[in-house]
């Protein structure tokens, strides 16, 4: 397993996530494939502690770049609206929506320092304009909650039985209880 690399590049030089190796962190029940806002956002909800495995060496690189580095965090305005947003997904994910909405994004960064501004359009976005900012507040909710970060580390099969998940390139073993893919669907993964 590769250990992190935290380059200045990577988080901020104040901002240093913990390494890990899935050996080091054996107690864990959960592994959040994906180290981008979802996988992130995840990690920083959920109170268990864990790994989340990153394919690539940088954490959070959508989340950067979104609304050009300053982060377009979401939009303002009734969360009733939000699913017409998705198309047709939209009515397979509106309890998710309800349950973690706009207003509660916007309340969980302001618990965390992060101050948000609303633009005339109806998008939000971090007072500051930096993304990084985002980032870094959910990497400190997820370092908090105890998870670690293992970046290049590509998930290349899940497969489940009682001797636990194997990674047949590697011939690795790791057993876990919950596994969440939180990464973008490329068509070629699982």
């Amino acid at each position: 397993i590769s250990e992190c690399d935290w380059s200045s590049d990577v988080c901020s030089s104040d901002l240093t996530p913990a390494a890990a190796s899935t050996s080091s962190v054996i107690s864990t029940d959960v592994i959040i494939v994906g180290a981008g806002a979802s996988g992130l956002m995840c990690a920083a909800i959920l109170k268990t502690g864990g790994l989340i495995l990153e394919s690539s060496s940088r954490v959070g690189t959508k989340l950067l770049m979104s609304g050009h580095g300053h982060c377009n965090i979401t939009h303002a305005g009734s969360i009733k609206d939000f699913p017409s947003c998705y198309g047709n997904a939209g009515k397979s994910i509106r309890k998710i929506l309800y349950k973690y909405s706009n207003n509660d994004l916007v309340s969980f960064l302001d618990s965390r320092g992060i101050k948000t501004v609303t633009q005339a359009d109806g998008r939000v976005f971090p007072e500051s304009m930096r993304a990084q900012d985002v980032r870094n507040a959910f990497l400190e909710a997820a370092e908090s909650n105890g998870f670690k970060i293992i970046t290049n580390r590509k998930v290349v099969e899940i497969g489940f039985s009682d001797e636990g998940q194997i990674n047949k390139k590697s011939s690795e073993s790791d057993t876990r209880r919950y596994i969440v893919i939180a990464e973008a669907p490329d068509g070629q993964r699982f």
